[in-house]
């Protein structure tokens, strides 16, 4: 059963094509059968998920912050090799912690950039890029996971500090 005073938050698609996952904006997870369209608060025998977007579950406890409230993380993206899940969060940050991120308050890298709320993260669909969206400040960033590519995730750097580089490398060429 579905409430009727929640709205959607998250879709993902089972890599069978079988299901999508829904996040709920009661803080539920719902699956619905496609295209039967049968909903159902568990999920299918041995989900594998094809795409994996959303801020709830066991898989990803670790990544609110201590003292959080529900809304504080507005976006995740888990990278396509499973390994990494970025998130983006009220406070303008973009953090990248290991996945599975099973432990509260999980260690994970912190990046700057944005001057406000950050509403969505995104790899793309070859891990090559994160892209970042602001809420306020209306901005996209776009970038390169080499940056990101440190086994050691607890390591803090600026995100600004990338995008900063990455637009004088493009002004250097002459781009």
């Amino acid at each position: 059963v579905v409430s009727t005073q929640s709205t959607v938050l998250q879709l993902d698609w089972t890599a069978d094509s079988q299901h999508i996952a829904v996040s709920l904006s009661t803080y539920e997870m719902v699956y619905v059968k496609v295209p039967e369209g049968f909903v159902s608060q568990s999920p299918p025998p041995s989900l594998l998920l094809h795409t994996s977007t959303t801020v709830l579950g066991e898989q990803l406890l670790g990544i609110w912050p201590q003292d959080s409230h529900k809304f504080d993380v507005n976006s995740a993206s888990v990278a396509n090799g499973s390994s990494v899940v970025a998130t983006g969060d009220d406070f303008g940050t973009v953090k990248l912690f290991e996945y599975p991120c099973r432990e509260k308050y999980a260690k994970h890298k912190k990046y700057f950039g944005h001057s406000a709320h950050v509403t969505g993260v995104r790899f793309t669909y070859n891990d090559k890029y994160l892209v970042s969206i602001g809420g306020d400040d209306s901005c996209v960033f776009c970038v390169g996971s080499r940056y990101f590519s440190s086994p050691n995730l607890v390591t803090k750097h600026g995100y600004f500090c990338f995008i900063e580089g990455l637009f004088e490398k493009i002004k250097r060429n002459g781009n």
